[in-house]
């Protein structure tokens, strides 16, 4: 976006050295046209007077500039002496070259004293214009009275705006109050409604967590229970298997007298039956011995099982208190920043 261009009012200050070469310049322009005319007598003399008077004149309009930054009495003296300067150079120049010419033919004591009166003309004009700048151009004093008045005109109404800036001042500065105890006062209901939302949600999470690891515990209370049961049922079954080694060793015991007596009885048709028993309770021994591997077998298995559910639950028990902790501690950073931005507000 261009940059608004200033407008600079320039003041031109005249010199007095300006006023005087625009003087020395108008005097030898009207000396060199007085001499024209005083030269040349076939022309006429009210050529000269128009002459020097235009000169006079342009030389009035030309100073009249000077007025603002020269003293007027300066201004207005100078064309009274330019005028006067004029009259002395053709008074000059007639006495010079018409004086001893009265009484030839064309020249007498009448045409003599018309030469003086054209010669008296720019003076006339030069005083005239001394009047006209010096008598109706405001004085120095009366400048500085007017300058004096002004500012005082201007200060007053200054002070007048001023205040009038400070009463809307201040009409600003209490509707900036009234709306900054309006903005603190739904603030502070903002705030409250807040914290009670916040208060509720973090019962309500609190409820949950604390419903949820009961809930947890009640399943983990019933793992227990059943771990319980399952190593009851292993209990027993050892009691068995010891149950089952107690009839091994009363069948090897049997046996050994069975062997001892295999000499006087292996002649016998018992002994052959005897046999046969003994083969038959061997296989009902291997019966048992297979029964209770597979609910070894079986109890093992579920012992794993419920060790694998119980550190699964553990874990889940564990993650869910690790999220409850974090959730906690998010709230309550909330609840801290959430203090201190309302802290800066109200400070």
């Amino acid at each position: 976006m261009p940059e608004p261009k200033n407008n600079k009012r320039t003041i031109k200050v005249h010199t007095i050295k300006q006023l005087r070469n625009l003087f020395f310049t108008h005097m030898l322009v009207g000396m060199g046209i007085i001499l024209f005319f005083i030269l040349n007598d076939g022309i006429d003399f009210t050529y000269s007077i128009y002459s020097s008077l235009a000169v006079m004149m342009l030389y009035f309009f030309l100073s009249r500039r000077f007025v603002d930054s020269v003293p007027p009495d300066t201004v207005g003296d100078s064309n009274y002496y330019l005028g006067f300067i004029f009259t002395l150079f053709a008074l000059v120049l007639t006495l010079i070259f018409s004086f001893g010419s009265i009484g030839q033919e064309g020249n007498n004591f009448v045409s003599l004293v018309q030469e003086f009166g054209v010669a008296m003309i720019t003076t006339l004009a030069g005083l005239v214009a001394r009047i006209l700048i010096s008598q109706f151009s405001i004085t120095p004093d009366e400048a500085d009275e007017e300058v004096r008045n002004k500012i005082a005109e201007s200060v007053s109404k200054l002070a007048i705006q001023l205040r009038q800036a400070e009463e809307n001042m201040q009409v600003m500065v209490n509707n900036s109050q009234n709306r900054l105890n309006q903005l603190v006062a739904s603030a502070q209901d903002v705030v409250e409604e807040f914290f009670k939302n916040q208060s509720e949600a973090f019962k309500k999470a609190s409820d949950e967590y604390v419903q949820a690891i009961s809930d947890n515990s009640s399943e983990l209370k019933k793992q227990t229970n059943q771990l319980n049961s399952t190593f009851q049922k292993i209990t027993d079954n050892t009691e068995g298997f010891y149950q089952s080694l107690n009839n091994i060793s009363e069948s090897a015991a049997g046996l050994e007298s069975s062997i001892t007596n295999i000499n006087k009885i292996a002649s016998d048709k018992e002994f052959q039956n005897k046999i046969n028993e003994f083969n038959q309770n061997l296989d009902k021994l291997n019966d048992k011995f297979n029964s209770m591997n597979s609910a070894i077998e079986n109890s093992k298995n579920s012992i794993e099982g419920d060790l694998a559910f119980i550190k699964l639950q553990r874990d889940e028990l564990r993650n869910a208190s690790q999220e409850a902790t974090e959730s906690l501690k998010v709230i309550q950073n909330n609840l801290t920043s959430l203090s201190k931005f309302i802290i800066d507000k109200l400070s």
